[in-house]
């Protein structure tokens, strides 16, 4: 056997390591890699369950929010209803005291016309007598 074609075992065995060791190099960079993510897994975690807590949240606090705002709009309803009640029974009211001022002030003007009536019926009667101071 010739030495020269036949391949030098000990390069061969020193590529085969080289090769070897970039591979374990390349495998521990990735482990760290790994393990550094891993490492802040729980970090991320706790900050994504924060984050899904205050969403939480504020998700309630819209909810109480439009269900206050509903309540709230139907009390401003009820108001409103109240109020048109109220503004109807003043005008009613209304109505009703300017009716019986009406009827009043008919009966002052009838009852002031039989006064001056009976003052002009009067009238002369009161003149034949005579004053009763002098």
């Amino acid at each position: 056997m010739d030495v020269s074609s036949k391949p030098d075992l000990s390069a061969v065995l020193k590529d085969i390591r080289r090769q070897y060791e970039k591979l374990a190099s390349k495998n521990m960079q990735n482990a760290q890699e790994c393990k550094s993510q891993f490492t802040m897994l729980p970090e991320s975690t706790a900050k994504s369950t924060h984050a899904v807590h205050a969403t939480t949240k504020e998700v309630t606090r819209g909810d109480e929010s439009c269900r206050l705002l509903k309540a709230k709009t139907l009390e401003i309803e009820a108001c409103w209803a109240m109020d048109k009640s109220l503004l109807k029974q003043l005008q009613e009211l209304e109505d009703k005291q300017n009716a019986d001022i009406s009827a009043m002030q008919d009966t002052i003007n009838k009852v002031e016309n039989e006064l001056r009536t009976t003052k002009s019926e009067m009238a002369p009667y009161l003149k034949e007598y005579p004053d009763s101071s002098t």
